[in-house]
């Protein structure tokens, strides 16, 4: 019925596109979306809002790269963590694009974000995921992982109990080497456990976090 429709506008002073929303918890909802700035060069960066059930802005924050930002995912974690992944653009010849992802809290304060970046442009075998460097490690890691065909590729951390801490990689990639980084700033020392996932392929590493 018409009472049940609903609209809101987000009034900006930038051109904003590419909207993504994602429902989180106690009636929550997250937004990303990509603004054109008036500024040459002219990029796109990314805003991140949370609103309440209502469309009211509770908070929000803004994310930008060397080059053009957009976010394309939104994945909200079981301890109330936010995940966006997208692609960044460098400003370089030939144009370089990269896997983009960042993990914030609930109300999107985020550490260090994830880097992930093709090594080389060899297309290996077979799926493989290597031991990270350094370990132990602090704060920060690298996870090298090789990816064959284009797939859904999928990287978690656990800590020693099995919970699910951090989420490194979770889209689809083309084939190619990667690095993935990972910063444990906010989480304590111990022991933690990164699994890949990816069409079938299964495989687990120990790594050590030492502070």
């Amino acid at each position: 019925t018409l009472n049940d429709i609903f609209t809101k506008v987000f009034v900006s002073d930038d051109n904003e596109t590419t909207a993504r929303i994602k429902s989180i918890n106690n009636n929550r909802y997250v937004m990303s979306m990509s603004r054109l700035t008036n500024s040459f060069p002219m990029t796109y960066y990314t805003k991140l809002i949370i609103t309440d059930s209502m469309g009211n802005i509770l908070t929000q924050k803004y994310y930008n790269a060397p080059g053009d930002l957009n976010i394309y995912s939104i994945l909200p974690a079981v301890n109330g963590d936010i995940l966006f992944v997208g692609y960044a653009e460098y400003f370089s010849f030939p144009i370089k694009e990269d896997v983009y992802a960042l993990r914030t809290d609930s109300l999107l304060n985020a550490p260090p974000p994830i880097g992930i970046y093709q090594v080389n442009e060899i297309i290996p075998i077979t799926f493989s995921l290597y031991q990270n460097y350094p370990n132990p490690f602090n704060p920060e890691t690298q996870i090298k992982f090789d990816v064959p065909k284009t797939s859904n590729i999928k990287i978690v951390v656990y800590d020693i109990l099995g919970r699910e801490v951090a989420i490194i990689v979770n889209g689809k990639m083309d084939p190619g080497v990667y690095n993935a980084s990972w910063n444990a700033t906010p989480y304590a020392s111990g022991v933690y456990f990164y699994r890949l996932e990816a069409d079938g392929y299964i495989d687990t590493k120990k790594m050590v976090l030492l502070k």
